[in-house]
């Protein structure tokens, strides 16, 4: 692997709890289904108040304002760009065709 590449992936491994497969979060929760609960609880809420007026515009910092807005309660890095890369992520993957195609209809 190169030397880039362990870079991105110590990265990208440091936003997750060492034991476990859970987002670090601001509830420390340790547990995918606690955390999962707590995410629609707070995104539910956050989605209530409507959205940022930087969210008005289908931008690069609109969608960053979004993801700031839904989830600034749980997740300390919200709305920040990565630092690693997402090849092979899945989850960003599926994220990514969601807004793709809500934003093509």
């Amino acid at each position: 692997m190169s030397d880039r590449k362990a870079a991105e992936r110590a990265a990208f491994e440091r936003v997750f709890y060492p034991d476990r497969r859970v987002l670090v979060n601001e509830l420390g929760l340790r547990d995918a289904a606690a955390l999962d609960a707590a995410e629609r609880l707070f995104t539910d809420t956050r989605i209530e108040e409507g959205m940022p007026a930087a969210a008005a515009e289908p931008t690069y910092a609109g969608f960053k304002a979004i993801h700031h807005h839904l989830f600034q309660d749980l997740y300390a890095w919200a709305g920040q760009e990565r630092a690693a890369a997402s090849d092979g992520n899945k989850l960003y993957q599926e994220c990514r065709e969601c807004f793709l195609y809500k934003n093509s209809t």
